[in-house]
């Protein structure tokens, strides 16, 4: 049996033990926007027409910087059509999600709902596997840009390379826009037109929102807040891929991992922790992705992977990440290299050693 025929039969098993709902739109989560925007919008006046101590305002700058990264979890439930079908009014809900990273919605559905969930961890395809391109036949391997991603890897070795997962959404997307999207396929149809007006609307937003706060506030209301955002969304951007072996097939259980985290975060950011359940079903509703996981430990064990969200940002952290050929991650800086092998059994331990801690924990519960 293919690899593809055993993920069906994984599917259809799945569903089976799920209600029919399932594979239905789940509109009444839009309504999330109402409370999320509000809030934003209610932190960011506050901080603009007063003036609380230094310390408040940092605290309330991170949450502001989380509010912004739940909008963009609930930005990315919606370009899936897990929310609304309707793609005009997807993209209507999509402007105030997007808004703090500066991507146009027209873009993020092409690069990452058509390309990346087309091709993740496919050599050369992938626009996401931005350091993983050593092979010297690869156009994306000579890109300009090349270099300065590979200074900008995450690495303890480097602490000044840790500040680019404060930065890395919205630099990176540009970067695919006006770089990786020429040099790998299924970017056809993007209008980078209607991107770039689009991004430089954003960015007159936030400017026009910096002008009237002041330069003082706008350390709270934007750059505390966009960083802290950032970094929110890439801890888990980074780790659903970039610790797994490249392949020439589309398989979540080979090329993709969860991971695990609390459950205030999990409700905060959408059940975006559950990302091989995601790839599995990239149009069902992220209430259901709990389900799922339980399904797929007990189906397939020694192939799903949800090890705890900080052991595996650590892994990032100490493992290169470019690839060289589909199964050793390669340091262009230092030559050292590392089997994917070897990460695939450290990620193992860690979800043998946790798998008891969230049984104790979840249980049984959704």
């Amino acid at each position: 049996m293919s690899s593809n025929d055993e993920l069906q039969t994984l599917r259809r098993l799945i569903l089976s033990e799920l209600p029919p709902s399932a594979l239905k739109g789940n509109p009444e989560r839009a309504l999330l926007l109402v409370p999320l925007l509000g809030l934003a919008s209610f932190g960011i006046a506050g901080l603009a027409t007063q003036s609380p101590p230094v310390w408040v305002a940092f605290l309330a700058a991170l949450g502001l910087g989380a509010l912004y990264a739940s909008l963009m979890f609930l930005g990315h439930e919606i370009s899936h059509s897990a929310v609304v079908r309707n793609r005009r009014l997807q993209d209507v809900l999509l402007v105030p999600c997007l808004f703090p990273f500066l991507i146009s919605p027209h873009f993020w559905k092409i690069w990452h709902v058509r390309v990346h969930h087309g091709f993740f961890n496919m050599k050369g395809k992938d626009p996401d596997i931005f350091f993983g391109l050593e092979n010297a036949a690869n156009k994306v391997s000579k890109s300009p840009v090349k270099p300065l991603l590979d200074r900008l890897n995450p690495n303890f070795d480097n602490p000044v390379s840790l500040w680019f997962l404060f930065i890395w959404l919205s630099f990176f997307g540009q970067v695919v826009l006006w770089s990786v999207s020429h040099k790998v396929p299924g970017f056809n149809g993007l209008d980078r037109r209607i991107a770039a007006l689009t991004s430089g609307a954003m960015l007159l937003g936030w400017i026009g929102i910096g002008w009237a706060a002041g330069p003082y506030t706008s350390l709270f209301v934007i750059v505390i807040p966009m960083l802290v955002a950032n970094f929110c969304v890439v801890s888990y951007i980074i780790t659903n891929h970039q610790l797994r072996p490249l392949s020439d097939e589309r398989d979540p259980l080979e090329t993709s991992m969860s991971v695990t985290s609390v459950r205030a975060l999990d409700w905060l950011f959408h059940n975006f922790s559950y990302h091989i359940e995601h790839h599995l079903f990239p149009s069902m509703s992220p209430v259901y992705f709990p389900a799922i996981r339980r399904i797929l430990r007990r189906t397939v064990p020694d192939r799903y992977l949800a090890p705890p969200h900080f052991q595996a940002l650590k892994l990032i952290a100490r493992t290169p990440r470019n690839y060289n050929d589909k199964g050793t991650f390669f340091d262009s800086r230092s030559g050292s290299e590392v089997p994917v092998t070897d990460i695939t059994a450290r990620l193992k331990i860690l979800e043998q050693k946790m798998r008891p801690k969230e049984k104790a924990v979840i249980g049984g519960g959704s």
